[in-house]
């Protein structure tokens, strides 16, 4: 696939996680749209799972970064940064979801990897074969 599309993908993903984190905590805080994926039985699982928002959309916004500063310019560097992100995040991430029965967040999780790790492996292959 092309470098320039992929790149454009990440970059797509990237500002799916900061406009979804930012717009996250005024969904949970003001309306009940989220009630029947996450378990919100009080205010302060509420408030508690609202402050998560800006954590994604600080993730996006590195991410972007990433892509815009790194991957666009061909460095591996980026490349790996988003990998190793993704395999620190995503399994543990997932198994705490799963033992609490959370299989949305989990199916959640299967996605936003896919999207990002397949993408940025095929990166890494990209950019190992254009340096040798």
């Amino acid at each position: 696939m092309n470098p320039d599309r992929l790149d454009r993908w990440l970059g797509l993903v990237a500002v799916t996680h900061i406009i979804a984190g930012l717009a996250l905590p005024f969904v949970l805080l003001r309306t009940d749209w989220l009630d029947a994926w996450l378990p919100l039985a009080d205010r302060d699982a509420r408030t508690a799972f609202a402050l998560f928002g800006p954590t994604v959309a600080s993730w996006g916004l590195l991410m972007l970064f990433l892509v815009q500063h790194g991957l666009r310019r061909n460095q591996a560097w980026a490349a790996n940064a988003l990998i190793a992100g993704i395999l620190v995040w995503a399994p543990l991430d997932a198994a705490i979801c799963h033992a609490y029965g959370w299989m949305h967040a989990v199916a959640l999780d299967a996605v936003a990897s896919a999207a990002i790790l397949i993408p940025a492996l095929w990166r890494r292959v990209q950019i190992a074969r254009s340096a040798t």
